[in-house]
């Protein structure tokens, strides 16, 4: 449904349907979960409060709204209420989070889920400069329509000046708070779209020209999935080598033409 009112809002103000949309996929606006994680996956757990304990890797087994299943490579027993910190790989960053043991066996270690994902060992991504249209929404949602069901969200125009990875800056005219949470669409490249809930790190009025009355606004994006996550560092990166060569060649043709005229 969120989907849904996004396609529609974005299409009005001019944003046309893309191939591609990287970002959120339903409308429980939880943000990150381990409930995100797929069956399949490896994680890594260790008693938590031990860092000097060695972390033993797992494979998630089963996912569900209530429990999160993992199946140790070792043998291992633990009672239940233990508290255990799992760490799972996400494209280029590591999500950490602590969950409880609700029962172990043979089916392997079962844990409650946990809503309260922090990072580590994050690599630092390059920061390029971009300018890109965007539309920027508070989130959730707090109205409603007659009929008790979510209105639209009210967007407002933006430009999103900096890009590293899930890292934006936004220059917006919108009114945020640090900790609070947006909604952010704009298109990356020509038939991509990101459309994600982004946690707003900080902000400032804006150093832009005729940028009166706009903030500038540092936006991380933590509903990606993997591909959407992925497309953003590809992307940054490409930038960041794209001008690097024409920095380069401008050195080169500066080089040449002060050549030329000493000679």
């Amino acid at each position: 449904k969120l989907n849904a009112m996004v396609e529609a809002v974005r299409e009005k103000l001019g944003f046309k349907r893309k191939v591609y949309a990287f970002g959120v996929r339903s409308g429980r606006g939880r943000g990150l979960s381990s409930r995100q994680i797929p069956v399949g996956k490896k994680v890594s757990i260790a008693p938590s409060g031990s860092p000097d304990v060695p972390r033993i890797d797992a494979v998630v087994t089963r996912s569900d709204e209530l429990e999160f299943v993992v199946a140790p490579d070792v043998p291992l027993s633990s009672a239940a209420g233990k508290l255990w910190n799992v760490r799972y790989r996400f494209g280029a960053a590591t999500w950490q989070f602590n969950v409880l043991t609700i029962a172990c066996g043979d089916a392997g270690l079962v844990l409650n889920h946990s809503d309260n994902i922090t990072f580590v060992n994050r690599r630092r991504f390059l920061r390029v400069e971009v300018r890109k249209p965007a539309l920027v929404a508070h989130f959730p949602m707090v109205k409603s329509d007659f009929e008790g069901g979510p209105t639209a969200p009210e967007f407002v125009r933006g430009t999103v000046t900096e890009l590293s990875g899930p890292g934006l800056r936004i220059e917006s005219e919108i009114e945020v708070n640090r900790g609070g949470r947006v909604l952010v669409v704009f298109e990356l490249e020509e038939g991509k779209l990101i459309q994600d809930i982004g946690e707003v790190r900080g902000y400032r009025d804006s150093d832009e020209e005729h940028s009166i009355g706009e903030h500038s606004i540092g936006v991380e994006l933590i509903g990606l999935n993997e591909a959407g996550f992925d497309e953003l560092v590809r992307a940054t990166n490409n930038i960041a080598t794209g001008c690097a060569i024409e920095e380069s060649q401008n050195e080169e043709e500066s080089s040449l033409v002060a050549g030329q005229q000493s000679g």
